[in-house]
C-alpha cells in the first residue's frame, strides 16, 4: 500500500511539472510577436534570446520551411577589387503551419530562413554577391543578441563568414551593415555602427581614427596587432591586463568568433590596446 502511494505520488508530481511547462510554453506563444512573411519589413527580424516569434506563412496547409546557411570560410574581395560571391548551403528545416520560435531556441547570431514558395527551395547550394533576404521572396533574416550592449551587437556578426574586405553593394549597403559578412576592423565598427554612430567602415589601417591609446583594458576595448583587430570580449585573471587566458571576439580565418588571446592566431605578435574615443562610448 505505501509502495503504491509513492508510486502515485511520484506520477502525480510528473503530470503537474508536464502541465507547467505547458503551460510556460502557451504562455510564451500567446506573448510571441505574430508576422504574416508578407508584411516583414526588409525581410530582417531582430530578436534577443528571450523573444518569442511566430512566423506565418498565409496558408492553410503546412509548409516546407529551409534553413538557409552560407559557407563559412574566407571570401576575397580584395584581387582585382571584385567580389567574390557567397555559398549558401539550402537544408530541410521542418514542415509546419507556422515557424515558431520560443525563449532560447537560438542563439546570437544571423538566421536565414525561406518557406517552400521561395524560388530557393530547389536548390541546394547557390552563389552570390546580394543579401538573400532583399533578393529573394519569402526569405527572412533572423538577427539575434542578448541585449543591446557593444559586445552584444558584435555577436549578431556570428554564423557570417569573413570577407577580406567587405564592400559596399550598390543599391543594398555595406556587406558588414547587411550582415553578410566582416572582417576584423569592420566587426569592430559594426557595433558602434548599430549603436547609432555614424562611423564610416576603415579597415585595421584607419580605425586608429576612433581610437585612444589606453594600458588598461575594459571589454569592447580595441587589441590592434597591426594588420588585425581583435575587441576585448571579457578579463578572466589579472583585471585590466591582457593575459593569454583572457577572452577576445575577432572576425578572422571563417567566421566572427569568441577565443582566448592564446589561441586568437596572434598571439605572439606585438601589439597595441586602445579605447574608442570618449564620443564613442
Amino acid at each position: 500500500m505505501e509502495r503504491l502511494l509513492i508510486y502515485s505520488m511520484k506520477y502525480l508530481l510528473k503530470n503537474i511539472i508536464f502541465i507547467l511547462i505547458f503551460l510556460l510554453l502557451l504562455v510564451d506563444k500567446i506573448n510571441a510577436k505574430y508576422i504574416f512573411i508578407s508584411e516583414i519589413s526588409h525581410k530582417s527580424i531582430e530578436l534577443t534570446t528571450n523573444d518569442s516569434l511566430i512566423i506565418d506563412p498565409g496558408q492553410k496547409n503546412k509548409t516546407k520551411w529551409y534553413s538557409v546557411k552560407p559557407i563559412l570560410r574566407e571570401y576575397d574581395n580584395f584581387t582585382n577589387y571584385t567580389y567574390e560571391p557567397i555559398t549558401y548551403h539550402v537544408k530541410f528545416y521542418e514542415k509546419v503551419k507556422q515557424l515558431c520560435f520560443l525563449p532560447g531556441k537560438l542563439k546570437p547570431g544571423t538566421y536565414y530562413f525561406s518557406s517552400e514558395t521561395s524560388s530557393l527551395s530547389n536548390n541546394k547550394t547557390f552563389e552570390t554577391i546580394k543579401p538573400i533576404h532583399l533578393q529573394h521572396e519569402h526569405v527572412i533574416q533572423l538577427i539575434v543578441r542578448e541585449s543591446d550592449t557593444y559586445l552584444d551587437y558584435l555577436k549578431e556578426l556570428f554564423n557570417t563568414p569573413f570577407i577580406l574586405p567587405p564592400r559596399y553593394i550598390s543599391k543594398y549597403g555595406h556587406q558588414t551593415d547587411l550582415r553578410v559578412g566582416s572582417d576584423c576592423a569592420e566587426l569592430a565598427i559594426y557595433g558602434k555602427r548599430r549603436q547609432g554612430h555614424n562611423l564610416k567602415y576603415l579597415g585595421p589601417k584607419r580605425i586608429y581614427e576612433y581610437l585612444d591609446q589606453t594600458s588598461t583594458l575594459e571589454p569592447g576595448d580595441i587589441i590592434h596587432f597591426g594588420e588585425q583587430v581583435s575587441v576585448f570580449y571579457k578579463d578572466i585573471s589579472n583585471p585590466g591586463v591582457l593575459d593569454k587566458e583572457d577572452l577576445l571576439i575577432q572576425s578572422y580565418g571563417n567566421t566572427v568568433y569568441i577565443t582566448t588571446f592564446e589561441n586568437c592566431g596572434f598571439y605572439n605578435r606585438r601589439y597595441r590596446t586602445f579605447k574608442w574615443k570618449e564620443k564613442y562610448k
